[in-house]
C-alpha cells in the first residue's frame, strides 16, 4: 500500500513539474524543446502550429498523470477504509465470541 501511495505522489509531482514547464515555454521563459519558437527569427505558421500542438501534448500529458494520481489516491483511500472496517468488524467478532 505504501508503494501506490508513493507511486501516487511521484507521477504527481511529475505531472505538476511538466504543467509547470510547459507553462515556462508558453510564456518564453524558458526554451526547452528543439521546436521553441525563437522570438527574434522569422517562424512560419507551420512552425508555430506545430509549437502549439507540442506544448498542448505535453500539457494533457500532465493533466492524465494528475488524473491517474487521483485515482490512484482515492484508490489508497478506499483500500484503507475497507482494511480499517475489517478489523473493527474483527474486534466485534472476537469482543461478541468473549462475552456472548
Amino acid at each position: 500500500m505504501k508503494k501506490i501511495k508513493l507511486f501516487s505522489n511521484l507521477i504527481l509531482t511529475a505531472g505538476l513539474i511538466i504543467l509547470i514547464t510547459a507553462f515556462m515555454e508558453q510564456v518564453g521563459i524558458i526554451h526547452f524543446a528543439h521546436i521553441s519558437i525563437n522570438p527574434y527569427d522569422v517562424n512560419t505558421l507551420e512552425q508555430m502550429n506545430f509549437h502549439d500542438r507540442f506544448i498542448i501534448c505535453i500539457i494533457l500529458v500532465a493533466y492524465l498523470m494528475i488524473v491517474l494520481s487521483a485515482i490512484l489516491k482515492i484508490y489508497f483511500l478506499y483500500r484503507a477504509a475497507k482494511v480499517k472496517d475489517d478489523v473493527i468488524q474483527v474486534k466485534k467478532k472476537d469482543i461478541q465470541s468473549i462475552y456472548g
